[in-house]
């Protein structure tokens, strides 16, 4: 029983372990704004409706972003969403 209690033990430690650098590896490539603060900022682009090649292209090609068709809560439609590196002014 000593020796599985041990290999548990090593089991847990390296989950952990690798929980913790999986973790600093996502904050190190996460979007970071101009003075280095991890963030996002989103605009809509199309209120009307949403297909996805375009909306992804669009906000690539304005913003160097991330387009995302958005369903609205409040009339049912679809939405392009922009999500993008936020920037400050100097």
């Amino acid at each position: 029983m000593g020796k599985l209690d041990n290999y548990c033990g090593n089991a847990k430690q390296s989950v952990f372990f690798i929980c913790i650098l999986v973790s600093v590896g996502l904050l190190a490539v996460a979007p970071r704004d101009a003075e280095g603060y991890i963030g996002a900022c989103a605009k809509e682009l199309n209120p009307d409706s949403c297909i996805v090649p375009a909306c992804q292209a669009e906000c690539f090609t304005t913003h160097k972003g991330w387009g995302h068709c958005a369903l609205s809560s409040l009339d049912g439609i679809f939405h392009c969403v922009c999500y993008y590196p936020c920037t400050h002014g100097p």
